[in-house]
């Protein structure tokens, strides 16, 4: 069974020459791309990413530093859609 260490060290080594932590942004770039395609609300999405950024910290794919920005990206994200999660 391929765990998702293995994935991220197969990715970094095969792209990245390497490099662990991009072939784990990648990992939750692919993660995030499939949330955004299978939702139709942004906002809904933005609060999805949270989650799913913790655990992708969690397990070791993301280290803290950009969990940290990206939870940050995401809250502000959230509040640009506010007047419009409001409006509905």
């Amino acid at each position: 069974m391929l765990s998702i260490y293995d994935l991220q060290d197969l990715i970094s080594t095969s792209f990245f020459n390497g490099d662990m932590q991009i072939a784990g942004l990648a990992l939750y770039a692919v993660v995030m791309i499939v949330v955004f395609a299978l939702s139709k609300n942004t906002s809904h999405t933005l609060v999805i990413s949270l989650p799913v950024t913790l655990i992708f910290a969690g397990i070791g794919v993301l280290n803290m530093e950009l969990m940290v920005l990206l939870v940050v990206l995401s809250i502000l994200g959230l509040a640009f859609n506010v007047g419009k999660v409001l409006r509905d």
